[in-house]
């Protein structure tokens, strides 16, 4: 079972100019650190482009966690998704349904070999019905 799930739309993380970027990373690396107690943490809204502006304290824990990510892009800044999985899970697949707003990742347990369907799914605020039919007609088909 996977316990102790925990989102979070963290607003923006990209730019360290950020009044609070230094707190974002610091409450984000506490709560990884807390192995225990975190079995999956999902950040929505990371503004992150590429691999690279992760926070470094963050991949420091490479050898606990998974880190899967969507990316924003230039024409959807506002976007990004990263998900740390603890590694008592195995990943079994991975789809990026919607670079940088929707991804699917199906894990395993390696204690029970139970499979587990985890989505994250960031919808823009804006947009128009056209493009939002899009974006959710485009997750159904995939799922």
């Amino acid at each position: 079972m996977i316990d102790n799930l925990i989102h979070w739309n963290i607003k923006g993380l990209k730019t360290r100019q950020n009044h609070n970027f230094q707190e974002k990373v610091s409450i984000i690396s506490d709560l990884l650190s807390k192995i225990q107690s975190t079995t999956v943490l999902n950040l929505q809204e990371t503004h992150l482009t590429e691999e690279n502006e992760i926070p470094q304290t963050w991949l420091n824990f490479r050898h606990i966690y998974h880190i899967i990510s969507t990316w924003a892009t230039p024409e959807d800044r506002f976007a990004g998704i990263t998900i740390f999985i603890n590694k008592t899970f195995e990943i079994v697949e991975t789809i990026e349904i919607i670079k940088g707003r929707a991804i699917f990742i199906k894990v395993k347990s390696k204690d029970s070999y139970i499979i587990f369907n985890l989505f994250s799914i960031y919808g823009k605020a804006s947009g128009n019905s056209t493009q939002n039919s899009y974006f959710f007609k485009h997750i159904w088909q995939k799922i």
